[in-house]
């Protein structure tokens, strides 16, 4: 009986050879196999945590639909923001922020004395007098617009006027602007539940904010000539066009469009001063400022803005071109120089390429973490004021922290983004209360001043005649400080963020101007004052 041939030396390796590549066919097909059903496993449970925690919050009682959210929908008739100028500023056409009416009425706001947005060398500091007690200096600014010759003005011994003149390009539109002051509502149009559709919300843009801050700084550039050149009635109208303009913004249901309120408020808010420092106004201007100022109910503004992007965050239909621009915001790659590594730095950027590349669902849990959150520590404590939210704001500065460390899916976006929340939303909340606070009692005190010759010895007695009652500190929820001096100037202050009372000091001992923090800045120490004296030291070169 014969026996098979035995395998030739020649062939026993191609044998070999071909199993082994059998096995590791055999392998990576185990291999592939687990990763995509890992994948996917990832992928279901990232959306179904995020799907959960979205119906959780539902469940609770927070209203997820911003449209609900939003201010109802007023007649442009009504509206300030109706108005030729400002309407339909927020709308982008076919999503498309350079096309159509809008866009035309945005480029007409910005090109009025675009000259002005110029920046040349002698260029004159802003005025500061709503932070730090500096007025406006119009001589300077007048030389300024000459040399720089960025304004074709007259030359007099009234600067202000001087300047004025030389802006009448702008008077059209402010005229245009005046005439919608006595409207009651101030709100973007068109009305929110109108403005994106059929574009998903996330994917809104925001087109009006650059528009709206350019023209608000040339209106206060004329709100602050016209009160130094001695026609404090244009100046009132001034005012009053710019907090309308910060009242639009501040009621809009995002954080982002909060914060440019904020932004124009702070502007008015410095003209105001301006125009109660010259002391020139007349009771029908003080008395139209003080109801204009009166409008801004920051309880629910920040309710509003806060419950909003909640909504925001919670939204699902997000479209394939926001996706990749969302991930694409985050750059795990991004360089930064050697000397500034540090372990958490290389962690973030390799757990945000992990979110960035990895499974969706890894992102979806990230964003289940974030929005939980947001919730927990932004929403809820703004239901009982500003001081619970301040103190909700520093737990959540806290929170991720501690997340940051013992958390290696928390999105670095979140990271970054939800502390800036707590440090600008919550500082800047508070000290605007605490400056409107403040401008409608030296509008009360410059009122009684008309009347009696000179300040009150006490707030107490601009009650009633001049107020319903005294403003709180909203910081500590007690009367607004106030002093008067033997030679008759009056001192307003908060006791700011560090809760102490400094005696309407502004700078801590020891802080020159020149280093002195912003103050809107968290860790900013001193007090808010409002006083027509200089509150810090003269800068030196």
């Amino acid at each position: 009986m014969s026996q098979p041939d035995a395998p030739s030396p020649s062939t026993k390796p191609s044998w070999t050879f071909r199993r082994l590549l059998v096995r590791l066919a055999l392998l990576g097909s185990i291999v592939a196999l687990l990763t995509v059903t890992c994948w996917m496993g990832i992928n279901w449970a990232g959306k179904r945590q995020l799907r959960n925690t979205i119906a959780e919050i539902a469940a609770s009682g927070e209203v997820l639909d911003i449209n609900q959210i939003a201010l109802p929908a007023v007649s442009d008739a009504d509206n300030f923001f109706g108005c030729e100028p400002l309407k339909d500023l927020a709308e982008a056409e076919d999503g498309d922020v350079d096309k159509g009416k809008p866009a035309e009425r945005r480029a007409r706001l910005i090109s009025v004395l675009a000259s002005l947005r110029e920046v040349h060398d002698g260029r004159p500091d802003s005025s500061n007098g709503a932070a730090y007690g500096i007025p406006w200096d119009a001589v300077a600014w007048a030389r300024y617009f000459r040399e720089a010759q960025l304004l074709q003005m007259p030359s007099t011994e009234n600067p202000g006027m001087d300047i004025l003149a030389g802006m009448n390009e702008v008077e059209p539109l402010l005229a245009e602007l005046g005439a919608a002051l006595s409207r009651r509502a101030s709100q973007f149009t068109p009305a929110w539940a109108d403005r994106y559709k059929p574009t998903p919300i996330t994917d809104v843009a925001h087109p009006a904010t650059d528009a709206l801050i350019l023209f608000v700084k040339t209106l206060n550039l004329h709100a602050l000539a016209a009160s130094a050149g001695g026609a404090p009635s244009i100046a009132c109208r001034d005012v009053q066009m710019m907090l309308r303009i910060a009242e639009g913004s501040l009621n809009e249901p995002l954080v982002i469009d909060s914060l440019v309120g904020f932004t124009l408020l702070k502007i008015a808010l410095d003209a105001t001063w301006e125009v109660l420092r010259r002391g020139e106004a007349s009771e029908q201007g003080l008395l139209a400022i003080d109801q204009s100022l009166a409008r801004f109910d920051f309880d629910k503004m920040v309710h509003r803005a806060l419950r909003g992007e909640l909504a925001f965050m919670c939204v699902t239909d997000v479209s394939p071109q926001t996706k990749a621009a969302m991930k694409a915001a985050f750059d795990p790659f991004e360089r930064f120089p050697p000397w500034e590594w540090t372990w958490k730095s290389i962690r973030d950027h390799l757990y945000g390429s992990l979110l960035q590349f990895g499974p969706e669902g890894l992102s979806d849990y990230s964003d289940a973490r974030t929005v939980r959150m947001f919730r927990d520590s932004l929403v809820v404590p703004s239901q009982s004021g500003l001081r619970p939210l301040m103190a909700s704001l520093m737990d959540l500065s806290s929170h991720l922290n501690r997340s940051r460390d013992n958390h290696v899916l928390l999105d670095g976006g979140a990271i970054r983004t939800l502390p800036t929340h707590t440090a600008v939303m919550g500082s800047r909340h508070l000290i605007l209360r605490a400056l409107v606070a403040q401008a409608r009692t030296a509008i009360a005190l410059a009122r009684y001043k008309n009347a009696h010759s000179e300040y009150p010895k006490a707030i107490s007695a601009l009650v009633p005649d001049f107020m319903e009652a005294v403003p709180d500190d909203a910081i500590d929820g007690k009367p607004l400080r106030y002093s008067i001096a033997p030679e008759g100037h009056f001192k307003l202050w908060s006791i700011g963020l560090d809760g102490q009372d400094d005696g309407g000091v502004v700078l801590p001992p020891g802080v020159a101007f020149e280093t002195a923090p912003s103050l809107t800045a968290q860790d900013f120490q001193g007090d808010w004052v409002w006083s027509y004296q200089r509150l810090v030291p003269e800068k030196h070169d």
